[in-house]
């Protein structure tokens, strides 16, 4: 919604199956450049995705962020250690893994089958802004 507002449209690259690897980063940033190489910005779905950009872009020359900024999810512990450090979206896994839980359990422990509905959990997050964006 974000982007619409600002007349920008997403560049979706899917490269892999998940769950997706730093090898990964190669072949995704590859794709990227070449279907839209005016790109300055790849946002990956995992922090060790955005590894691997970072560090094909080390290799082909391409300064981070200055030439291309680079973000993740998930704040994994490379996202914290890589050099530059990565910006990530900071998500609280211990709670989803307990909203998943209480609706396994409580699917499961119901004395009918559930009709099929949705069930949702907002849970917070934070962009935690690093070095490569």
């Amino acid at each position: 919604m974000a982007m619409s507002q600002l007349g920008l449209k997403p560049r979706l690259a899917a490269t892999t199956k998940p769950p997706a690897t730093m090898s990964d980063g190669a072949a995704g940033l590859s794709t990227i450049l070449s279907q839209w190489p005016d790109s300055d910005l790849v946002i990956c779905v995992s922090d060790p995705l955005a590894f691997g950009v970072i560090m094909t872009c080390r290799t082909r020359g391409i300064a981070v962020p200055s030439m291309l900024a680079v973000a993740g999810f998930g704040d994994f512990e490379v996202a914290r250690i890589s050099d530059p450090s990565i910006t990530t979206v900071s998500i609280d896994a211990q709670q989803i893994g307990r909203c998943t839980a209480q609706a396994v359990l409580s699917a499961v422990l119901q004395p009918q089958p559930p009709k099929k509905s949705r069930r949702s959990a907002v849970i917070p997050f934070r962009i935690t802004m690093r070095e490569s964006a």
